[in-house]
């Protein structure tokens, strides 16, 4: 895929910053949250600049390019697993911030989102899409995979702490953690 060998050829300098989501996971209001902040609360920015222009998406081939007529910092948005990540990244000191939202929203958000969007359209009934999510069948991958190893042990186990109190059944998931 074209977009991701330019997404690991990136350059990225010491001080851009990454927005990382999983998909659905509020990427967007995260944007909008990040662009106040570096224009200092005034909203003009945001107003007048479309969101892909201010926050361009690393994927896309055409965002060096943006980023190029912009102001540093640089802020960046992906829904990269960390192992597809530029390159560059690895020896810069750039920040990442990174939003996780609780898996049980994502699929919700997901599920429903397919089904509103025509050339995303799907048309398993939402045990078959939740089973499918658990298992990673997903053009985004397994929401626990996106995580770099470290991130995900911790996920999980702060994850069974929290929940050891609830009924098990409520999380079918929950056997595969």
């Amino acid at each position: 895929m074209e977009s991701l060998s330019f997404a690991q050829n990136f350059l990225v300098k010491d001080d851009d910053v990454f927005l990382v989501t999983y998909p659905r996971s509020g990427t967007h209001w995260m944007c909008e949250i990040l662009s106040l902040i570096v224009s200092k609360g005034d909203p003009t920015w945001v107003q007048t600049v479309n969101i892909h222009q201010r926050i361009p998406w690393v994927e896309y081939s055409n965002s060096q390019k943006v980023l190029m007529d912009q102001d540093r910092p640089h802020l960046m948005v992906t829904h990269l697993p960390i192992q597809l990540f530029p390159k560059s990244y690895f020896t810069s000191k750039a920040k990442i911030i990174y939003l996780i939202r609780n898996p049980r929203d994502v699929v919700v958000s997901n599920y429903y989102f397919k089904n509103h969007v025509p050339f995303l359209k799907n048309e398993k009934p939402f045990d078959d899409y939740l089973h499918g999510f658990i298992r990673g069948d997903s053009i985004s991958g397994d929401w626990k995979n996106h995580f770099t190893v470290a991130q995900s042990e911790v996920f999980v186990k702060i994850y069974r702490e929290k929940m050891s109190s609830l009924d098990p059944g409520l999380f079918p998931w929950s056997k595969d953690c």
